[in-house]
């Protein structure tokens, strides 16, 4: 475990950002500037702060007054279905019936 943060250390130390192929070149400049190995030197840390961080390319697109007013869209997420369902067969048995259960587990209520 030591071993592994060391090497962690050493990474934000002396190691390169490597950044998939699918970002674009404003993303990629947005991490390296808000991940500058000086604190100091990171997107918002001077004298603008939070509005350097807003005004960066990245984030032309986004109007703030609106977003701070909660007024952006949210995307309805994806439900996606369950395709491995062995553990809900494994708790509750095929036919949804709790006769089966996992050894060693206790599904009873301790407030009792």
């Amino acid at each position: 475990m030591i071993i592994g943060r060391l090497k962690m250390f050493q990474n934000i130390k002396e190691g390169s950002l490597k950044f998939p192929l699918y970002l674009s070149e404003e993303a990629k400049d947005l991490i390296k500037k808000l991940m500058h190995r000086t604190p100091r030197a990171r997107l918002g840390m001077r004298k603008k702060g939070v509005e350097e961080i807003k005004s960066h390319p990245w984030f032309k697109s986004i109007n703030w007054k609106v977003a701070m007013d909660r007024g952006l869209p949210v995307e309805k997420p994806e439900i996606k279905p369950i395709i491995d369902d062995k553990i809900s067969t494994e708790v509750l048995g095929k036919n949804g019936d709790d006769t089966k259960y996992i050894e060693g587990w206790d599904f009873q209520n301790k407030m009792d």
